[in-house]
This record gives C-alpha cells, sequence and structure tokens, in this order.
C-alpha cells in the first residue's frame, strides 16, 4: 500500500510518496512544559491547497472514512 502526505512548510506544501505506514503504536506524543503563556497566543490556521482552515483538519482513523479515493 502507497501513502500520501503533505508536509507544511510555511507556506510551502509538498507532496510526498511514501511506503511507510504508521500506526497508533508508531507514533509517540511526550509531555512537555508549555511555552505559551495563553491559548489567545497560539495560532491553529491550516493551510492545504487554496484553502484555510482556522482549525487543524484531523482526519479519523477509520478506511471506511478515509480512503484512497
Amino acid at each position: 500500500v502507497q501513502v500520501q502526505y503533505v508536509i507544511l512548510e510555511g507556506d510551502i506544501e509538498t507532496m510526498i510518496n511514501t511506503t511507510n505506514i504508521f500506526d497508533y503504536e508508531d507514533v509517540q506524543l511526550i509531555p512537555n512544559k508549555c511555552i505559551v503563556s495563553s491559548r489567545s497566543e497560539c495560532d491553529t490556521h491550516v493551510k492545504l491547497g487554496n484553502r484555510t482552515f482556522r482549525l487543524p483538519v484531523v482526519p479519523a482513523n477509520m478506511q471506511t472514512i478515509i480512503d484512497e479515493e
């Protein structure tokens, strides 16, 4: 299975084809001290293509919801 994902670097979007598949067991979130004083300091805008979302887009990890087509 070939997986496509987007790496966002500033305003530059790069599409990468890869054969790596990541499962929840492969990703680890490490807690750390928060460096912001207030949530209002954070910018959650995400740009995908020519669309901008005010909230981050988090897809469901379900094959019936997300498909290659």
